[in-house]
């Protein structure tokens, strides 16, 4: 624990050494669930392993709710935390099994698919190590700062992953097998259709959100964290670590769609090297900029880092792909960039109106703020987006359809739209 967490007094390390060991059971069960997790992608079964992440977040609120009662409250936290990992590991089996999937006990070291599954999960193992090593570097970095510097770094991080999960997450995920067949077939021209489509989606729906979280990201902080010991001059620092980590949630969004098609060219080396590098990018700035910046310095260094990793993936793209039709993909950014500029303009000036007459003393004024600025900024895009007669903004609409009314709705744009809502 001193190696993680050097700025540490004794009391908060002698609380953190039981919570980490009680929490290692919830890896165990998270480690087990993943496999499961994998079985069920490649079922195309997306609807149980999107659902296995609420049942773990209701684990950690009835672990919440439960430590409300008890004076060993911070101890029931985690047990809720390993009651979901166990939820969540327990949906995912069921639905491994209802699938087909059956277990078969064997050493089977000597076949081709199994030899050539070690030799790829080497070097991705190893990338997730330089993943949470990198993450335990920032930690430790932020712990030396000043007090609850630990805290306000893992809340800003935590609300800034919600829409590269949501989106960037899910869309890589969701078009993994597609890109699999077409690496299986050789098939260069479906990837690279899949690959451009799907980058292009992506940022379609992350380049509003940015704009929402750089204008709105005080009040997100504050309706967020903004309670109890959490004061106004955290709820500052935090949005302002906000900020910066928007600044490259493209990037982050992009990255394991990216990543992904390594792996479904059977290449997991590439995409190791080079978050090992953009891992040294990421620890040398933190450690240049924290003594200037504070805390922020970390967000700062994180999104560098986020962009540096996305920009040399694409690159090194070109390798399994000849073209990702970097014109549509320019005109595609035209218009989203205009629009999102729009949106911008509509969010300040609803957010300026909306404070001159409604006190922002509540939390449901706060709230209130938010929905309406953000709703407006977001209207005024899709609006925006139309009147520039976007692409994306079709595919966008088409896919709400079709979840809506149950029905395809077609897309006469020469390619096939990617169902958005993935």
């Amino acid at each position: 624990m001193l190696l993680v967490a050097p700025g540490f007094d004794d009391a908060t390390v002698e609380l953190a050494v039981p919570l980490s060991r009680l929490l290692y059971l919830s890896t165990f069960f998270l480690g087990i669930s993943s496999v499961f997790g994998g079985i069920l992608q490649s079922f195309k079964r997306f609807t149980l392993y999107s659902i296995a992440p609420l049942l773990y977040n209701i684990g950690i609120i009835g672990g919440t709710l439960v430590a409300g009662y008890s004076s060993d409250n911070v101890m029931w936290v985690a047990w809720g935390v390993v009651l979901g990992a166990l939820l969540h590991l327990m949906l995912q089996m069921v639905g491994a099994v209802h699938s087909g999937w059956r277990p078969r006990w064997g050493m089977a070291f000597k076949d081709a698919d199994v030899r050539a599954m070690f030799g790829l999960m080497g070097p991705r193992v190893l990338g997730l190590a330089i993943t949470q090593i990198n993450l335990i570097v920032m930690t430790a970095i932020a712990s030396v700062l000043s007090i609850g510097s630990v805290s306000i770094f893992h809340f800003a991080n935590n609300i800034q992953y919600v829409p590269v999960g949501v989106i960037g997450v899910a869309f890589a995920i969701a078009v993994f097998p597609h890109l699999s067949d077409a690496a299986n077939d050789n098939n260069q021209k479906v990837m690279a259709r899949s690959v451009s489509q799907t980058t292009r989606s992506i940022l379609f729906l992350i380049i509003p959100i940015t704009v929402v979280m750089l204008l709105l990201r005080t009040q997100i902080v504050r309706v967020v964290l903004g309670a109890g010991v959490f004061g106004w001059n955290e709820t500052i620092i935090a949005a302002t670590m906000l900020g910066y980590f928007a600044l490259s949630l493209f990037a982050q969004s992009l990255t394991p769609l990216y990543v992904r098609v390594f792996f479904a060219n059977k290449n997991t080396v590439i995409p190791t090297l080079i978050a090992l590098l953009t891992a040294f990018v990421n620890v040398a700035f933190a450690l240049w900029w924290t003594p200037k910046f504070g805390v922020t310095g970390i967000a700062m260094a994180f999104s560098l880092s986020a962009c540096v990793q996305c920009v040399l993936l694409w690159i090194a793209l070109r390798v399994y792909v000849a073209s990702l039709d970097e014109l549509r993909l320019l005109r595609m950014l035209v218009t989203s960039v205009g629009a999102a500029l729009v949106a911008g303009l509509m969010i300040q000036a609803v957010k300026e109106l909306y404070g001159t007459f409604i006190p922002l003393r509540t939390f449901l004024a706060v709230v209130g703020q938010i929905f309406v600025a953000g709703g407006a900024g977001m209207t005024a895009y899709l609006v925006t987006a139309w009147a520039f007669k976007s692409e994306e903004y079709e595919w966008f609409v088409a896919a709400i359809r079709r979840k809506l009314f149950c029905k395809y709705a077609a897309v006469e744009s020469g390619d096939e739209a990617l169902d958005m809502t993935v």
